[in-house]
């Protein structure tokens, strides 16, 4: 059963939102800043395949990423440069795809993992603007 997988890291991303606040100076956001950006570029390359009514939604959850990743890390250039390399490599993934189940399968693990990451990472900033140092 594939459940169990995505359990566990949710699970883990829920133990890991309250030890993180504390003790957040020691924090690293840089990965989870490219978590974000990963993301950003799955939903930019998802839009290559998704129905016209999807698109939107798809837009504003990569204008969700890109600011979460804003927020994250103060290195613009290498996020704007993580960003086209993770945008070619997605987008070449999916130009990839001969059959319907590879995109559902594409769209629907991304997805998943994004929405995990995206809920993380809201979490922080959530927590170290509660608690400013």
């Amino acid at each position: 059963m594939q459940c169990k997988p995505l359990k566990i890291l949710l699970i883990s991303l829920s133990a890991m939102t309250h030890t993180v606040s504390a003790d957040q100076k020691d924090l690293n956001l840089e990965p989870l800043a490219m978590a974000n950006i990963r993301c950003a570029g799955f939903y930019t390359a998802a839009l290559m395949v998704v129905k016209p009514e999807a698109k939107k939604a798809y837009e504003s959850r990569f204008n969700t990423h890109y600011a979460l990743s804003h927020q994250l890390s103060a290195s613009y250039e290498a996020l704007a440069e993580n960003l086209n390399k993770e945008i070619q490599r997605h987008a070449t993934e999916v130009s990839a795809f001969t059959e319907k189940a590879q995109v559902v399968d594409f769209l629907s693990k991304n997805f998943i993992k994004c929405s995990s990451i995206e809920a993380h990472s809201a979490a922080l900033i959530k927590n170290n603007t509660l608690h400013p140092e």
